[in-house]
């Protein structure tokens, strides 16, 4: 599968590559389109019911302003095809009760039907701005057909050309469901340098053996539709750099229509490129849980043949569901909280329930869970899919276990033989010793399973700083430290102190019952890090198998009593397996929508790290094989653990195997700051099937 930078399904406007198809001279150029719409943040400058609300009145505007240019033709080809998305269309025209923003009128949604109609506002193919690695395979294919469904409806062209804006990536392992639905097995893509494009000469995409060039013309975030006047201006300065050409009002569809006949001439990238943002996933791990298990639950049930895909009221389901991957997960935090003093726990704690700003901005957080997880699960009204969800749900409480029947372990880091399973942990819980069937996966040196806790610095934020951003005047630019740092950490007491702290093994219990084998080991962390940063006081490792096939184990992690903290931090499982990777025929990989992917075949620039895993990280050596699936944590880390994207000139160290990300809050905006944000939440689970062979 590969991409070929310069396409046709795919647009991709986003700070990762440089263009690599562009010519200076345009005077071959004899049609210009300009792509006219603004980015989407569903919830992040305003509420996402403000958002709605305002791109009611956007759409509305743009019918307006596209029917002034044809009634008042001024000579120089001015208009408005304004670009927007599924989701938004939908929502509009069909909107579900009790989210919060206003339904258009009747007669609003005819008119927004009818700009829909007549060309003056367009749909990309995908309902939104998604971290593409976080659907199922399955639902990203439900996605792909929200906008179908509203064309059909519509009587209009399904859209064809799926925009990424504001989210520098997207996964390989979406090309073969791309293929599937209408594409080919490779993925016309153009993507720009540090930013969206614009109208300018340079930010346009001019190409070589084509008479046709495509201006990005972006409003800012979340503003709507140019103006009448500003529109005239923007033509008058295209005019100006293309003085040969047309310029005419277009859509991404419309261009990328015209590039099958230089395609063989486009560069091709076959490469996996990912999302370095991803980092920001594991803010809210209730989330990530509940999310996925909603996801896991709706795929079960049309396995089994109890779900009607055509069900309206499944579809209503899962276009709500389709708000969790949107890559808006909170409010914008110098906006909304605007706190840079109070860092330390004792300053945060009196805050964190009481004041207006920090109210606020939780209030962001619990919104965006509402739309992903509320407002879904209400759309299934009495559906038996609402009644299993619920009771799966359930069972995702963090809570103490229940040791009735277990038997206390004397020395729980001493041996452990379980037929032909033997198991053996250090101090910290973590696997010293895994062995199935003679084949050992584990050592004093190879630990599997081992939990960390890590506070982040500074020092660790200027390091991401200058390996990630393109420098202005040689400066970092002066967004990122706002948007993507902790401004004011340096000041606070604990926050320039590195931590990187293991559990201690305090206990561990037995029971083999009804042919299953149950250890539970409980592990605490030092009180200094419960007390003066986020480290949980208690964390529980439940192994269960089948007493007659220990090669298949389920692991729960379950962090009890995480205090809330602003400082950075982040919490991971690590498991660095014994493994020879001197034989390039064996090794890692990792499955990506259904893709399996090696972790160091990754684009230049791309996310070489940090990874959204829909599926098993695998090892496979030439006498074992080992797959580990993370069922709630969907970031992982290769080589040592770190949260933060581009963090090294090198590429990961394979033989330190990966990590599990639990949790972290070092993003400076946009996802959450803190968990638990909610009084009566105190902690979560991760679960992992880990297989040996």
């Amino acid at each position: 599968m590969m991409w070929r930078i310069g396409l046709r399904w795919l647009c991709w406007a986003a700070a990762l590559l440089g263009l690599l198809v562009s010519a200076r001279d345009v005077s071959h150029v004899t049609h210009v389109h300009v792509v006219q719409t603004c980015h989407l943040d569903v919830g992040f400058a305003d509420t996402a019911a403000h958002e709605l609300d305002n791109y009611k009145k956007y759409l509305l505007e743009a019918k307006t302003t596209a029917e002034w240019f044809q009634q008042h033709p001024p000579g120089h080809g001015e208009g408005l095809v304004f670009t927007t998305h599924p989701y938004i269309v939908s929502l509009l025209l069909d909107c579900p009760p009790g989210m919060g923003f206003t339904c258009p009128t009747p007669t609003e949604q005819d008119q927004i039907r009818a700009a829909l109609r007549n060309g003056d506002v367009v749909m990309q193919a995908f309902p939104h701005n998604s971290e593409t690695a976080t659907f199922s395979s399955a639902f990203f294919e439900e996605a792909l057909q929200l906008g179908k469904r509203l064309s059909v409806q519509l009587n209009i062209s399904s859209p064809l050309v799926m925009t990424q804006r504001d989210v520098p990536g997207a996964t390989r392992g979406m090309i073969p469901l791309l293929a599937r639905n209408d594409s080919r097995t490779e993925v016309l893509a153009t993507v720009h340098p540090y930013g969206y494009g614009g109208i300018t000469l340079e930010d346009c995409i001019v190409l070589d053996g084509l008479s046709h060039a495509l201006c990005p013309d972006y409003n800012n975030d979340n503003a709507g539709p140019w103006s009448v006047d500003q529109i005239q201006d923007h033509w008058a300065s295209l005019r100006s750099e293309f003085t040969n050409a047309t310029v005419l009002p277009s859509s991404f569809d419309a261009f990328f229509r015209l590039l099958d006949p230089i395609r063989a001439q486009l560069p091709i990238v076959e490469d996996e490129i990912g999302d370095t943002w991803i980092y920001g996933v594991p803010s809210d791990p209730v989330k990530n849980t509940q999310y996925r298990e909603m996801l896991r639950a709706w795929e079960d049930c049309q396995s089994h043949g109890q779900c009607n895909a055509s069900d309206p009221i499944l579809l209503n389901f899962t276009r709500l569901l389709l708000k969790n991957p949107e890559h808006t997960w909170g409010g914008d935090v110098k906006n909304v909280l605007g706190d840079v003093t109070n860092w330390d726990n004792t300053a945060f704690y009196p805050l964190q329930y009481n004041a207006s700003n920090f109210l606020a901005i939780a209030a962001t957080w619990n919104e965006q869970r509402d739309w992903g997880l509320t407002y879904p699960m209400q759309a299934l009204g009495g559906h038996p899919l609402a009644n299993d969800i619920r009771q799966r749900l359930q069972e995702l409480e963090p809570r103490s276990p229940g040791l009735s029947g277990y038997q206390k372990i004397s020395d729980p880091t001493a041996m452990l033989t379980y037929e032909s399973l033997r198991l053996q942990f250090n101090a910290a819980g973590g696997l010293v010793q895994l062995e199935h069937g003679g084949t050992s996966f584990a050592s004093t040196q190879d630990v599997v399973a081992l939990f960390e806790y890590q506070s982040h610095t500074p020092d660790e934020y200027d390091k991401f700083f200058n390996h990630y951003f393109e420098l202005i005047e040689g400066q970092i630019p002066s967004y990122a430290p706002k948007d993507f740092g902790k401004p004011g950490l340096n000041t606070s007491q604990y926050g320039n102190w590195k931590q990187t702290a293991h559990a201690q093994l305090v206990a561990a219990f037995e029971r083999q019952k009804d042919g299953v084998t149950d250890l539970q080991l409980e592990l605490v962390m030092n009180t200094n890090l419960t007390k003066h940063y986020g480290a949980p006081a208690t964390v529980w490792l439940h192994y269960q198998w089948a007493t007659a096939n220990p090669s298949q184990l389920q692991l729960t992690v379950t962090i009890l009593n995480k205090p809330a903290t602003r400082l950075p931090e982040s919490l991971w499982l690590r498991f660095d397996p014994s493994t020879d990777l001197s034989n390039t025929n064996y090794g890692w990989s990792m499955d990506k929508l259904n893709t399996t992917l090696h972790p160091l075949d990754v684009a230049i620039n791309g996310s070489t790290v940090l990874h959204a895993v829909s599926g098993s990280v695998h090892y496979t050596g030439n006498d074992r094989r080992l797959s580990v699936t993370a069922l709630d944590a969907p970031v992982i880390a290769w080589g040592h653990p770190t949260p933060f994207p581009a963090c090294c000139d090198a590429l990961p160290d394979l033989n330190q195997g990966f990590s599990s990300c639990l949790y972290n809050n070092i993003w400076g905006t946009n996802y959450i700051m803190w968990f638990p944000y909610r009084p009566e939440e105190t902690g979560f689970i991760s679960r992992y099937q880990i297989r040996l062979g």
